[in-house]
């Protein structure tokens, strides 16, 4: 009997979220560039880990951390193109 050959499928989404050519990007080293993005998404024990990577990043100098809390778990990110605009990276924590 003949083998099929069965489709794999990934659950891994993209890695970058393209930002609008007309979203002005901070240049390295001035205040917004330097921000770093904090995705809470919602699901129980999610918020004090967020809130602990912040304390953390605030003793090791780092000055503008930008939270941002998803309404739902299941919904997507809050603006997530003018988020990626606007830090240097983001974490996207994810619990339960």
């Amino acid at each position: 009997m003949p083998t099929r050959k069965q489709p794999i499928l990934s659950p891994i989404a993209n890695a970058f979220t393209p930002v609008p050519a007309h979203a002005a990007r901070p240049r390295p080293g001035t205040g917004a560039a330097r921000s770093i993005g904090l995705i809470d998404n919602s699901k129980p024990n999610v918020s004090w880990f967020v809130q602990a990577l912040a304390r953390e990043l605030a003793t090791v100098g780092e000055p503008n951390i930008v939270s941002v809390a998803k309404p739902r778990s299941a919904g997507p990110a809050p603006d997530i193109a003018s988020l990626a605009g606007r830090c240097r990276f983001v974490v996207n924590a994810v619990g339960d």
